[in-house]
C-alpha cells in the first residue's frame, strides 16, 4: 500500500513539474503583413515557402511590426503555439 501511494505521489509531482517546462524551437524567415485593414496580422515565411501566422499575444508581437520585410530568426514556445501554423514567439534576432 505504501509503495503504491509513493509511486502515485511521485508520478503526480513529476507531471506537475513537467507542465511548466518550456519547449522551444528556432525558425528563420521573412516577416510580412497578413490580411487587410482593419483585420491585419503578422506572418513569417521560412526559406521553404511555408507560411506561419504570428500569435498576437506573443511577447514580441509589437516589436515585430517594425521588422516587416526583414529576415529574422525566432524562438517559438511550442506549448503555447497552436499547431505549427500559429506561432507564439518569445524572442527574435534580425538576420538581415
Amino acid at each position: 500500500m505504501l509503495i503504491i501511494f509513493s509511486t502515485t505521489s511521485l508520478l503526480f509531482i513529476t507531471s506537475c513539474s513537467s507542465s511548466k517546462e518550456i519547449i522551444t524551437r528556432n525558425l528563420s524567415g521573412k516577416i510580412y503583413s497578413l490580411g487587410s485593414e482593419p483585420f491585419t496580422g503578422l506572418g513569417l515565411e521560412d526559406s521553404g515557402g511555408t507560411a506561419y501566422r504570428i500569435m498576437e499575444n506573443s511577447p514580441v508581437y509589437e516589436k515585430l511590426k517594425n521588422e516587416k520585410g526583414r529576415y529574422i530568426s525566432v524562438t517559438i514556445d511550442i506549448k503555447k503555439s497552436t499547431e505549427w501554423d500559429y506561432l507564439y514567439i518569445t524572442d527574435y534576432k534580425i538576420i538581415k
